[in-house]
């Protein structure tokens, strides 16, 4: 339980500072409420809430032997309106939420309690009784506002982090304000916002935790998508590095992210003189354009990869050199879209520069028992088994590169090293031509 659920590590963690105002949630004897007040100090003030007189009167005791003056005690039930609105920046459950009878009341007065931006800890540690399993508390606080932060730990031990949304001037928007966009759009997004609160993040995307919180989506049904997480974080890890590397050689050239989804990637690698178009079907733009702030040098361009009128666009707007980069789009392709796509940017653009990410034939076959894809009409249609079958297509393609998820040892990886083995998971690649 130490390692997990230690005073000086939840606090550590949630980072409680001097200053602060904090919420000690079922203080119990008071284990984490003097270290609590040691950490804000006088200018800080801790409340330390239980439903036992006796308990708190402990707890009382304490705080006066340790000579603390910034320790207020409350008997009160959670649930029971007695918190303060708008008064903690952070708040603490250690163990507590499974012994009260009606826990989505509990996290609802917390999350009024908490200040815009103020983060709740929730910990459970087996063998407890009373343990709620990572799951229901995670429907728990999506119910009433809470928004996903972080998890530490197991599932015999773990804490985790629940933010009240800072307040935001842009509208909320539902999925139902996406048409007839699939909401497994969602899925890189909520994957890039979860990973951005992790201790040891692959990937940090502050704008994508801010476009979740603008979402109105019970994000927990994704939950199922986080196991497989570490792939998608270090694709869009390397592809992230590839165009950094374009831009360091080439500050102000011109990158376009074909079928972009809802990326961010313009946000985490943006030099402050690239010009970028993110490419996507008009329906898709629509949506980007209720949720993002577009400047001068980032443009939306609503049309098919596949309908060649964008590199007109492209083309008249900007100038060389041009990096065009592609996430998770040309294994929905046929290879003779791929090669239409590919030589069309080769006549158009010579010189210029290809990033994407491609999938063995094993991987495609496999595709149509991936859960997701099977709720969807998407399928997958396009392998590529060795990076250099492009070079056939044409004289001017040269492969400069690849990258396999296997070629660094990668930490975060644990169980799926295995997967080192298994040749449809080995073989997927990111590969990077030059055109012409």
């Amino acid at each position: 339980m130490n390692r997990v659920a230690s005073a000086d590590m939840l606090l550590e963690r949630l980072g409680v500072a001097r200053g602060m105002q904090v919420l000690d949630a079922g203080c119990g004897p008071g284990r984490v409420t003097l270290p609590a007040a040691r950490r804000v100090g006088p200018e800080g003030s801790v409340t330390a809430l239980d439903i036992q007189p006796a308990v708190l009167a402990h707890v009382q005791q304490r705080v006066e032997a340790a000579g603390l003056s910034n320790v207020r005690t409350l008997q009160a039930g959670l649930g029971e309106g007695r918190l303060p609105a708008g008064t903690f920046d952070r708040a603490l459950l250690v163990t507590v939420l499974g012994e009260i009878p009606d826990k989505q009341a509990a996290l609802a007065e917390i999350f009024h309690a908490l200040k815009p931006g103020g983060i709740l800890s929730i910990t459970e540690v087996l063998p407890d009784p009373h343990y709620q399993s990572r799951k229901a508390v995670t429907r728990l606080a999506a119910a009433v506002g809470f928004k996903e932060r972080g998890f530490f730990g197991n599932v015999r031990a773990y804490t985790m982090h629940f933010a009240r949304p800072e307040a935001s001037t842009h509208p909320v928007l539902s999925v139902e304000d996406f048409g007839a966009i699939s909401t497994t759009l969602l899925v890189p997004l909520y994957q890039r916002a979860f990973e951005t609160h992790q201790q040891e993040a692959l990937l940090r995307d502050a704008k994508s935790v801010e476009l979740v919180d603008r979402i109105a989506y019970d994000f927990s049904k994704l939950q199922g998508t986080l196991s497989t997480r570490v792939f998608t974080l270090m694709r869009a890890r390397e592809l992230d590095r590839r165009v950094r590397a374009f831009l360091k050689a080439h500050p102000d050239g011109t990158v376009v992210d074909i079928g972009c989804g809802l990326d961010t990637r313009f946000s985490r690698v943006d030099n402050g003189s690239v010009s970028w178009f993110n490419l996507d079907l008009p329906e898709v733009v629509a949506v980007r354009h209720k949720l993002f702030e577009h400047s001068g040098r980032c443009r939306e361009l609503a049309c098919s990869a596949l309908d060649f009128a964008w590199m007109d666009m492209v083309r008249d707007a900007d100038k060389p050199p041009y990096l065009f980069v592609a996430e998770g789009v040309f294994p929905y392709f046929v290879e003779q879209e791929v090669k239409r796509l590919v030589l069309a940017l080769l006549a158009r653009f010579p010189g210029s520069e290809l990033v994407f990410d491609g999938l063995p034939s094993g991987f495609i076959r496999f595709s149509q028992f991936h859960p997701a894809l099977r709720a969807t009409q998407a399928r997958m249609g396009w392998a590529l088994d060795d990076g250099r079958q492009l070079e056939a297509w044409h004289p001017g393609i040269r492969l400069v590169d690849e990258w396999f998820y296997f070629d660094q040892p990668e930490p975060r990886l644990r169980r799926f090293r295995v997967l080192r083995w298994f040749p449809p998971v080995s073989r997927t690649r990111i590969v990077h031509y030059q055109l012409g």
